[in-house]
């Protein structure tokens, strides 16, 4: 299963988008965090 967020993050007084995409499947536990 794949879901999709889309939210922001306050940096400041600025705000900056934030996509957020999560895949759950069988197998080992694995955490991936990307700046792109």
């Amino acid at each position: 299963m794949v879901a999709r967020i889309r939210t922001v993050a306050f940096e400041g007084v600025d705000v900056r988008p934030v996509d957020v995409q999560v895949q759950v499947s069988g197998g080992m536990p694995a955490f991936t965090l990307l700046r792109l």
